[in-house]
């Protein structure tokens, strides 16, 4: 996955750890591939888990198009746009892991985006468990994620440090592969409170990515969040949005209307965007967060990688 993906809680707990281990995720996922003789990513040359498991049988394949996990409950598509390669991911699946999904986050729906292999559009991270406080609650909530929220209000609800009193069920219902791929999901998260379904379609068209989000029966006041990478900035062109990493330009976000604000931290949970790049440590980020009502006529928002200069 890119390195803009996560899902739920990461504390970085880890087994088999033996000193220096600056490629943790691609020693383990080797060992495994050694180990079941799979072709795979091999580890550097001294790890100690090579020599336990073994290295993979051979180079693994670059994988690039669509392609859809429906027992996980996640899409991930690479590909080329104007000159530039997007790694992006669709989440589909449960809030998280059997009954109490401890450690899953209330993010059904949402999305990442790396360009040229950098987070661009990410998940919000996790911060800290018990010491956390409302920021626990914060990195867990469907508010912190790029999705869609009504009225600030999670899909699922919180209830404890690691419970939950109510979890959106979501899941995917089209799947069209191909150039001019469409995948299309919902989740029943808002049903019992505000009487409607939400439903995201995601689609490749020839000028970029369309991300059309549905309330189905009914119309709300709803929130679709783009949470930007932390060191990335943005300028303003009425209802068009230019996401920048220093001056130069990496994706133009147009949003139906300006009804769009762009903050960055805060004192409080809400004010601005946050990101936690890893257990216990969290940055200011700009948030990107368009406001008005949604129906079954839906909202489009269009996303556009800008060609290298």
């Amino acid at each position: 996955l890119s390195p803009a993906a996560g899902f739920g809680d990461n504390d970085e707990g880890r087994v088999l750890t033996l000193g220096d281990d600056p490629d943790y995720v691609r020693s383990v996922a080797a060992a495994v591939h050694g180990f079941l003789q799979m072709p795979g990513n091999a580890a550097e040359a001294d790890d100690f888990r090579a020599l336990v498991f073994g290295t993979p049988s051979a180079p693994a394949p670059t994988s690039r198009g669509l392609q859809t996990f429906t027992q996980g409950g996640l899409s991930v598509w690479r590909g080329e746009m104007n000159g530039r390669s997007i790694d992006l991911t669709f989440d589909h699946g449960p809030l998280g892991y059997l009954s109490i999904a401890a450690h899953g986050h209330a993010d059904a729906l949402s999305l990442t985006l790396c360009v040229d292999g950098e987070p661009v559009l990410v998940d919000p991270g996790t911060w800290l468990y018990g010491s956390g406080g409302v920021w626990r609650d914060w990195f867990r909530s469907t508010p912190a994620h790029n999705t869609l929220n009504i009225e600030g209000k999670s899909q699922s609800i919180i209830a404890g440090m690691f419970n939950w009193s109510h979890k959106a069920a979501a899941a995917l219902v089209e799947s069209e592969p191909g150039t001019h791929w469409k995948l299309r999901a919902r989740h029943d998260g808002y049903t019992s409170r505000f009487g409607v379904v939400h439903q995201r379609t995601v689609m490749h068209q020839a000028d970029g990515i369309v991300v059309s989000d549905q309330l189905l029966g009914g119309r709300r006041v709803a929130e679709v969040v783009f949470q930007l990478a932390a060191g990335l900035g943005t300028d303003r062109d009425g209802s068009t949005i230019m996401v920048l990493r220093g001056d130069e330009p990496l994706m133009a976000i147009r949003f139906p209307d300006a009804a769009v604000e762009i903050r960055a931290g805060g004192d409080a949970p809400g004010q601005g965007g946050w990101v936690s790049p890893r257990f216990g440590a969290r940055q200011p980020a700009e948030r990107i967060a368009w406001h008005g009502e949604v129906g079954e006529d839906g909202i489009k928002i269009h996303l556009a990688a800008i060609p290298p200069s």
